[in-house]
């Protein structure tokens, strides 16, 4: 893998994955439009842990707070620590289910035509549930029930186009929370999931002798994905205190709409002069 690529890829990852615009979609996209092979699902889990490093920074408060948490719920004690860490935990079960399913059956979810419908199509639902949905909630008054609502749309997440961000934040506005919160926990909620994933396969490709021929590769992936990735969450936290998820909603339809005629053999320029 050259350093274009690498670069590419990084930046991909970086921006698309804590943008609601689906990560993964994406990902399987940059390699057709540009004619190189799939980078491959470890690769992919590569890019997701550098923007978990990024999440790990960023939140590095919550991150000691759930911590304590963890010790605060072993001795009995409720603090806005172990509730937050109890949140999480909650969040998470419906993904680790859904995701041990998928793989002990094999689902392969790797369509063009699927990624398209899902990222027009959870776009609409997005924007209208950003549009609909109240700030009266904000997460320290997070409820278990709350968590696993918004943990359950995360699993759907594991369908590529879905976009995991976007889900959760379509969730979270449902339920009534602020943007900011919902993006927080969000972004939280990333941090079991990918390190589950990133164990996962780094295990399985341990076995197989793969990690250490892409070792220098997986090195300059996270790196990029790290940096990258950081940037795109000071903007979105930023852009949240006072945007709507209404342009990234616009945009998932628009894509949507490319990503399928491209799918079903159509070509786009019979159907640009019209929208120009």
């Amino acid at each position: 893998m050259d350093f274009f690529q690498i670069t590419i890829l990084s930046l991909v990852q970086g921006i698309t994955e804590f943008l609601p615009i689906s990560s993964s979609a994406h990902l399987a996209l940059a390699p057709s439009l540009v004619g190189w092979h799939n980078q491959g699902q470890l690769l992919d889990v590569a890019l997701h842990v550098g923007t978990l490093g990024a999440i790990l920074i960023y939140f590095i408060k919550d991150v000691f707070k759930m911590s304590a948490g963890f010790f605060h719920v072993l001795r009995g004690k409720k603090t806005e620590g172990s509730r937050l860490f109890c949140n999480m935990i909650i969040g998470s079960i419906p993904v680790i289910i859904v995701g041990f399913i998928i793989k002990s059956y094999g689902f392969s979810f790797r369509s063009m035509t699927l990624m398209a419908v899902n990222l027009g199509c959870f776009g609409v639902l997005m924007g209208i549930a950003d549009r609909a949905g109240t700030t009266g909630n904000h997460l320290n008054a997070m409820t278990g029930t709350q968590a696993l609502l918004i943990g359950m749309g995360q699993s759907l997440a594991l369908i590529p186009g879905v976009s995991r961000s976007g889900i959760c934040l379509t969730f979270s506005r449902i339920l009534g929370f602020a943007r900011p919160d919902a993006a927080r926990f969000t972004f939280l909620l990333a941090i079991p999931a990918i390190s589950g994933a990133a164990c996962l396969t780094g295990f399985e490709a341990y076995k197989t002798g793969k990690l250490m021929a892409l070792n220098h590769d997986l090195f300059w992936l996270m790196g990029g994905s790290f940096v990258v990735g950081l940037l795109a969450i000071h903007f979105i936290m930023r852009y949240l205190c006072s945007g709507t998820l209404m342009p990234f909603a616009i945009y998932r339809v628009i894509l949507g709409i490319l990503l399928y005629l491209l799918a079903t053999g159509h070509s786009l320029v019979a159907f640009l002069p019209p929208l120009l």
